[in-house]
């Protein structure tokens, strides 16, 4: 039973994480002009163990920009961050 919950736990994480990252990349892109900047905050009381870092940074193409969103669960003991990157054109 304690392995059970314990992968149930992983999985509500894996699918809110995903969802979490997701809505705050669509959120960068739909915002003004990317340039290279970090920002962090949190998803508010709806989300309260959950936080985000946004990492936009110069790839090797001038034209590109790499953005990363990192969700974080601070209750998770372990395997509590989640990823997303999306490479886009700077210009549009």
């Amino acid at each position: 039973q304690s392995q059970s919950v314990s992968m149930s736990a992983e999985a509500r994480f894996a699918t809110s994480a995903a969802w979490l990252a997701q809505s705050k990349m669509t959120e960068i892109e739909t915002g003004a002009a990317i340039s290279g900047r970090n920002q962090e905050g949190d998803f508010g009381p709806d989300y309260p163990q959950y936080s985000w870092r946004v990492d936009i940074s110069d790839t090797q193409l001038p034209q590109f920009k790499k953005i990363e969103v990192t969700v974080f669960n601070k209750n998770m003991a372990r395997g509590g961050t989640y990823k997303l990157v999306l490479y886009k054109a700077s210009g549009i």
